[in-house]
C-alpha cells in the first residue's frame, strides 16, 4: 500500500506526438532524462509516436481538452504533453515547465533529434510483420496526394493479400484483362460514412472481382471500424468479397459483423479530406476523383 501512495504521490508523464518529428523525439528524450535523474519525483514516462493520419485523428479527438493548452496552427505543434493526464501543452511550453520546474535545459543540438525521429519513423515501415501499401488519388486530373494503408495480415491475410496484389497489379482474370486499382474510379462518397472504391473492371461500382476469383468469403470480423480511415472490403452480402472497398469517415460500428475491414490509413489525411468534401449527386461525385497511381509502400 505504502508503494502504491508513493507513485501516486510521482508524477508520470505522457508523451503523444508526430513519430517523424524531431520536437517529438526532444521531448521523448527530455521525459525519460527527468524520470532518470529524477525518480523520486517521476513514474517511468509513457510516450506514443504516431503516424500523420493516426496524429490528426488523435487532435480531433483531444480538441476540447487541449483548448487553450496548444496552438493548433502554429508550426511547432508536433506533441502534447501531460503531466497525470493533466494537459501542459506542446514542445515549447512543457521544455519551460521543465526548466522552470526542474531546472533541466537540455542541449542536445536538434538536428541530432531530427535524425533520430526519420530513423524511428523509417524503423515504423520497415517491421517484418507488417505491410503498406498506397494509392495516389487524382482530383479533376490534379495529383490530390497518397493514401498511405497499413494491412493486418496477421489478422486477415486473405484478405490483405488481395487487396496488395490489387495495389500491385500483377493479376489478370481469365480472359487477360489486369486486376489493378491504378486507374479505377472512387466512385461512391457517402457524407459523413465513407468513400468507396475499387471497381478495376468496369469503373461504375458495378463490378467487383478478387484474385481468388469472381468473390471469395468473408475471412474475420476481427477489426473494429471504431475510428475514421478504417478500410474494408465492400459486399453485396455474405461472402461476396472482391476488389470494392470503402474507407470510413468516422466510426461506424453497425459495419462490424457485416464488413470485412482488414486496415487503415495511416498517412494522407489531407486527402481523404479532400476527397470527402467534393460535391456529390446521388452519392457519386460530380468531379472525377480516380486512382492513378499503386503500389507496395516504401517510405523515401
Amino acid at each position: 500500500r505504502g508503494k502504491q501512495n508513493e507513485r501516486m504521490d510521482k508524477l508520470t508523464l505522457t508523451v503523444v506526438g508526430l513519430l517523424e518529428s524531431g520536437r517529438f523525439k526532444k521531448v521523448e528524450k527530455v521525459a525519460q532524462t527527468l524520470y532518470e535523474k529524477k525518480p523520486e519525483c517521476f513514474n517511468e514516462p509513457v510516450t506514443s509516436g504516431l503516424l500523420e493520419f493516426e496524429w490528426e485523428v488523435y487532435l480531433t479527438e483531444k480538441k476540447h481538452e487541449l483548448q487553450g493548452k496548444v496552438n493548433p496552427t502554429g508550426l511547432t505543434f508536433t506533441v502534447v504533453v501531460f503531466s497525470n493526464k493533466e494537459p501542459i501543452g506542446d514542445a515549447d511550453a512543457f521544455l519551460k515547465w521543465t526548466e522552470k520546474e526542474y531546472n533541466h535545459k537540455d542541449l542536445m543540438p536538434f538536428p541530432l533529434y531530427a535524425a533520430m525521429a526519420r530513423e524511428s519513423y523509417k524503423e515504423r515501415f520497415l517491421k517484418n510483420d507488417v505491410d503498406f501499401v498506397f494509392l495516389t488519388a487524382s482530383i479533376d486530373e490534379n495529383i490530390a496526394g497518397k493514401l498511405v494503408i497499413e494491412l493486418y495480415k496477421r489478422l486477415c491475410p486473405k484478405t490483405c493479400e488481395n487487396f496488395r496484389a490489387l495495389c500491385v497489379g500483377n493479376h489478370t482474370t481469365q480472359d487477360g484483362q489486369t486486376l489493378h486499382y491504378k486507374d479505377s474510379p472512387i466512385h461512391r462518397i457517402v457524407p459523413g460514412g465513407w468513400i468507396q472504391g475499387g471497381d478495376v473492371i468496369g469503373g461504375t461500382g458495378g463490378h467487383s472481382v478478387s484474385i481468388y476469383g469472381h468473390k471469395f468469403p468473408d475471412e474475420c470480423f476481427n477489426v473494429a471500424h471504431d475510428s475514421r480511415g478504417i478500410v474494408g472490403m465492400a459486399n453485396k452480402g455474405i461472402h461476396t468479397n472482391g476488389s470494392q472497398y470503402y474507407i470510413t469517415l468516422r466510426p461506424a460500428k453497425w459495419m462490424d459483423r457485416t464488413f470485412v475491414a482488414f486496415g487503415k490509413i495511416v498517412e494522407g489525411s489531407s486527402v481523404l479530406k479532400k476527397i470527402e468534401d467534393l460535391p456529390t449527386r446521388n452519392e457519386r461525385p460530380t468531379v472525377a476523383v480516380s486512382i492513378i497511381d499503386s503500389g507496395v509502400y516504401k517510405v523515401e
